[in-house]
């Protein structure tokens, strides 16, 4: 129903002019219609559009803000324990890996995980060494990145070869002591291509830094 604005009469919604007064009922009067669906639809992705950009100004920002604080940080303790930090990162890595794989085959008892904790007790030296290798690559790239860019990539391909030889040895323990699991040939392979993954993460590394020393980018 539509009230006339003359004699206040209620008229049919669609009523033109009062059935009482016989005053016009100008469009004013109506109530407002609903918007159509294809247009609430395109305020609706219009809003959606909006608030995705404002996330993700936000989660830009803290990306930022997380990547500041973490280089402050490590900035601290390089300043504070100086060589000494990459071997106490590594020792405490390596020792939360001992204790997880030790408490996981402990509590599950099953032969992959005690195989696997055994595995990274005897090879203590690889996993460390891998480690310290890793950690003191970052400390000098932190410290001396102009030059040590060009020695970076040579200390990250070794640390990734050695990262899938340990894969492979992992695969090789699931693969024995597993009735579900067959791998076949996949350790024998990952063995074999060794070579080509030190060469593939080399040339990764010198074309990014190459890239970086062209932008200038040395932050």
């Amino acid at each position: 129903m539509v009230q006339c604005p003359g004699c206040g009469f209620e008229n049919l919604q669609d009523a033109l002019f009062c059935s009482k007064c016989g005053k016009a009922i100008s469009p004013a009067s109506l109530p407002p219609q609903p918007a159509p669906p294809q247009e609430v639809d395109q305020e609706l992705k219009k809003i959606g559009e909006s608030i995705g950009r404002e996330f993700e100004k936000i989660g830009k920002r803290i990306e930022e803000e997380a990547r500041r604080t973490g280089k402050q940080v490590s900035s601290v303790f390089d300043e504070t324990f100086g060589l000494a930090w990459p071997f106490i990162t590594s020792v405490l890595g390596f020792s939360i890996l001992v204790i997880v794989t030790q408490v996981i085959a402990a509590a599950t008892d099953g032969p992959i995980w005690i195989g696997i904790a055994d595995f990274v007790v005897n090879y203590f030296w690889l996993f460390l060494g891998a480690m310290m290798l890793s950690d003191y690559n970052g400390y000098f790239l932190r410290k001396y990145r102009f030059n040590w860019r060009w020695v970076s990539p040579v200390l990250t391909a070794v640390a990734v070869t050695i990262g899938f030889w340990i894969f492979a040895r992992i695969l090789r323990i699931i693969d024995i002591n597993s009735r579900q699991i067959d791998l076949g040939r996949l350790p024998w392979l990952i063995d074999l291509l060794l070579p080509v993954i030190f060469l593939l993460a080399l040339a990764i590394g010198y074309v990014i830094s190459w890239a970086t020393a062209i932008s200038g980018d040395d932050s």
